[in-house]
C-alpha cells in the first residue's frame, strides 16, 4: 500500500488507498475519478459508487459508477428536495483477502475514519465523508455501506431528522440500533398512496402464552391492506396479478415500520392500512412529515 499522503497514484486502473498514520485508515479517492463521477451524475437522482478491492487494498477505477438507489431515507431526500441527498455516497467492499479477520478489521478502520474525496474542481481542500448506515442484508453480507459528506455530529444530526438518534444511542445495544436504523436503508420503491388513505396504528396482536409460561404472537409482524388499496397499488405497478401479501417499509405517523400486508378482502370501499404494534419497529423523530 502507498502511502502518499492524497495524491492521486494510479496502478492498472486501481487507485492505491493511503493511510491516516494514526492508526485509522482514511481512503483518499482520486481527483479525476471523484470528478468524472459528479459530471456523470444526476444529483436529484443517483448517487456515487466507488470499489474498494480489500484484496488488492485499492480503489477499482472500473467498478466506479452512478446508480439509482432506492430505499426510505433517499425517497424521502429526493422526495423533499433536500440537499443532502447530493452528498451522499455508496462504498461497496470486493474480492477479499482469504484472512476474514484482516478484512474485517479493514472495513472497520474504513468505516471508523471515513474517506477524504477531492473539493471542487480545481481547487477546495479534501472534504470528509463520514460512514452513516446500512442496510440489514447489506450488513449481513458485509459488502455496502453509505457515507454522507460531513463530520459524524452532522451524521448524527441528519439521522435525528428522521428517528430520535440521540436517544436511541443511549438506550439501545449497538446491534439493535444498527438494525432499526438498517430500515432506513432497506431498498424499496416509493408508492404514492391515495390522499383518502387512512393508516391505523393500533391493530392489535395476537399472542398467546403456553403451559412454560412462553409468550408467541401469532400475527408478528403482519398487518392488513384493504382490497381497494391493494388494487390501486397493483395498477401503480403494472402488476399482472394482485398479490395477496405485500412487504412493506413504512415511515410516518410516527412510527417507522416493517413487515406484511394481507389483503382485506372485507375492506372494499376505503383505502386503508392497518400496522400492528410488532410491526412498530421505533419512534420517527416529532418534526418528520407523514
Amino acid at each position: 500500500m502507498a502511502a502518499v499522503g492524497g495524491i492521486d497514484v494510479f496502478s492498472d486502473k486501481r487507485f492505491n488507498a493511503c493511510g491516516s498514520g494514526d492508526g485509522l485508515e482514511t481512503l483518499h479517492v482520486p481527483e479525476k475519478l471523484w470528478h468524472g463521477l459528479e459530471a456523470r451524475r444526476k444529483p436529484s437522482a443517483s448517487m456515487r459508487v466507488l470499489c474498494f478491492d480489500l484484496q488488492h487494498d485499492t480503489i477499482d477505477m472500473d467498478s466506479a459508477i452512478v446508480k439509482e438507489v432506492g430505499g426510505l431515507f433517499f425517497e424521502y431526500l429526493r422526495f423533499s428536495d433536500r440537499p443532502a441527498f447530493r452528498h451522499m455516497l455508496n462504498l461497496r467492499f470486493s474480492h477479499t483477502s482469504g484472512d476474514s479477520m484482516q478484512d474485517e478489521a479493514r472495513m472497520e478502520a474504513i468505516l471508523r475514519a471515513g474517506l477524504h474525496v477531492p473539493g471542487e474542481v480545481g481547487h477546495g481542500p479534501l472534504r470528509l465523508f463520514s460512514f452513516v448506515g446500512c442496510s440489514n442484508s447489506q450488513l449481513r453480507n458485509r459488502r455496502s455501506c453509505f457515507f454522507f459528506g460531513g463530520s459524524a455530529k452532522d451524521v448524527a444530526a441528519l439521522l435525528g431528522e428522521f428517528i430520535p438518534w440521540r436517544e436511541m444511542q443511549s438506550s439501545m445495544l449497538v446491534p439493535k440500533l444498527v438494525k432499526y436504523t438498517g430500515l432506513l436503508f432497506s431498498k424499496c420503491d416509493l408508492l404514492r398512496l391515495p390522499r383518502d388513505v387512512i393508516i391505523d396504528m393500533s391493530l392489535r396482536d395476537y399472542t398467546s402464552i403456553d403451559t412454560a409460561q412462553k409468550t408467541y404472537t401469532f400475527t408478528d409482524g403482519c398487518g392488513l391492506i384493504s382490497l381497494k388499496l391493494a388494487e390501486h397499488l397493483q395498477k401503480e405497478l403494472h402488476l399482472p396479478h394482485l398479490p395477496s401479501v405485500w412487504q412493506v417499509r413504512y415511515c410516518g405517523h410516527g412510527y417507522l415500520c416493517k413487515g406484511v400486508l394481507v389483503v382485506d378482502l372485507s375492506i372494499k370501499d376505503r383505502h386503508t392500512i392497518s400496522f400492528r404494534p410488532s410491526m412498530q419497529k421505533c419512534r420517527t423523530s416529532s418534526g418528520l412529515a407523514d
